[in-house]
């Protein structure tokens, strides 16, 4: 959002940072318009499973200390971020969406939580996530439309976002979980190569599909993020200011096996995006994704389901009788996968990843559906098929959104980028932004005072 918005509440993590830099709003100033805008929305959303206010005040008035003692920390000096609630926090509940981790307060942070304190940025709140980061739904609602879902797992921070509570926030992804709240909420969403992003202090499910990922208001946003979280400058990640003017880039355009399955408003915006983007000036053309990426979807449930079981077989020793039928029917499917079973799987996805790198060499980035559609009604979090080729294959991706479907609601794209090749994926998506509508901010509620 342009940094002319109506309200602070409104402004991307770049505009934010700029105005307090300038001077033209305090980090008390605008902590107190999230807070007003958490007043309004949050009875509704309910984006958050913690937030402590005089914590956060005191948090605001140190970075405003910082800044006129000249001593600031990091790229992100004063920045609130949300932190889905399956990263450790210091001193903060981590209950990972179940009576499981009932009254669970780490006494360190995860690697991710204090990379971004490193580099300035603090905790705002602490997000809801689906149930140990799978299917079964939190109590977050859409902010566009309270009567659909946010997507999931990372519910809470997809929607803190959009709804404008936090202009940063983190989350995971081991099928669809950064991608699709980001579609079905409006917002972008960013997962990195797989490994590219320490997970160290986060609640494991599949360790060799767990990812980190990102939601802002724009690309900017996401790859300001994810330097920090890697550590690394952001000159490695930020995508520089001439991006979105520079050469076109070169795109593929995929329909995958599942394009008949799609609902129309999903394909109507994959085909808008792709004919905006060849009239714009990028070399686009639609090609056949590799067979061998395309079969993806159930070799990718048998890694995750057993890998699942055997992660998860502690705590449900423990605590079965508090999970979720929708869980305890997925571990059993998992526990039921041989270890013959997942070594051909396993093999099957190295094959699959090697023609991905292979079939990728032609192409900065590929376009393809984020979803489904529109966000269903809250009883599921929605279909992650869309997603789940890509991240198989542990490929950058980033979600943008492009158009709204015949519900008023957001549909968006993926661009997938080629293996490592995260600072190019960032800049094809920079270039893409700048010609694609984004459907903006959901309309907020009246206050009531």
């Amino acid at each position: 959002m342009p940094e002319t918005a109506n309200h602070l509440a409104d402004l991307s993590v770049c505009a934010v940072l700029g105005g307090v830099e300038r001077g033209a709003f305090t980090s008390r100033e605008y902590l107190e318009a999230l807070l007003d805008r958490h007043d309004v929305t949050e009875p509704t959303i309910r984006a958050f499973t913690w937030l402590d206010r005089t914590r956060a005040r005191a948090e605001a008035d140190a970075a405003d200390h910082r800044r006129a003692s000249g001593q600031t920390i990091g790229p992100l000096d004063g920045l609130p971020v949300g932190i889905k609630d399956v990263f450790d926090t210091d001193g903060i509940p981590t209950e990972c969406g179940s009576p499981a981790f009932a009254g669970n307060v780490p006494t360190r942070d995860a690697e991710a939580v204090a990379a971004l304190r490193r580099a300035g940025a603090w905790v705002l709140g602490k997000t809801v996530t689906a149930e140990l980061a799978y299917f079964f739904p939190g109590a977050t609602t859409n902010p566009w439309d309270a009567a659909r879902t946010p997507g999931g797992s990372s519910m809470g921070s997809a929607a803190a976002v959009a709804a404008g509570l936090v202009p940063l926030a983190i989350g995971t992804q081991t099928n669809g979980s950064v991608i699709r709240p980001a579609a079905f909420c409006g917002v972008v969403g960013f997962k990195p190569t797989l490994g590219r992003l320490s997970m160290e202090g986060c609640l494991p499910f599949s360790p060799s599909n767990d990812q980190g990922g990102l939601f802002a208001r724009d690309v900017d946003g996401v790859a300001r993020g994810a330097a920090a979280w890697a550590g690394e400058p952001n000159a490695r990640w930020v995508p520089a200011p001439d991006t979105a003017t520079a050469a076109a880039p070169r795109l593929a355009a995929v329909r995958t096996g599942d394009w008949d399955g799609l609902d129309q408003s999903s394909r109507d915006a994959t085909e808008y995006a792709v004919e905006s983007l060849r009239r714009a000036g990028a070399l686009i053309d639609w090609v056949d994704c590799p067979p061998v990426v395309d079969a993806l979807l159930p070799v990718h449930r048998t890694i995750m389901s057993r890998e699942g079981a055997d992660t998860l077989a502690d705590i449900r020793a423990a605590h079965d009788h508090v999970l979720s039928p929708t869980l305890r029917a997925y571990l059993d499917e998992g526990a039921r996968v041989t270890d013959e079973a997942l070594i051909a799987a396993r093999e099957a996805r190295r094959v699959a990843i090697t023609a991905f790198a292979t079939w990728m060499h032609a192409y900065d980035a590929v376009i393809t559906p984020a979803a489904v559609g529109e966000a269903p009604t809250p009883e599921t979090t929605g279909d992650p098929r869309c997603q789940t080729r890509w991240q198989s294959v542990g490929a950058p991706v980033l979600c943008l959104p492009c158009a709204r479907g015949p519900l008023g609601l957001p549909v968006a794209i993926q661009v997938v980028g080629p293996h490592g090749a995260d600072a190019r994926l960032l800049r094809a998506a920079t270039w893409i932004e700048a010609r694609l509508t984004h459907p903006g901010c959901p309309p907020l509620p009246k206050h009531s005072g």
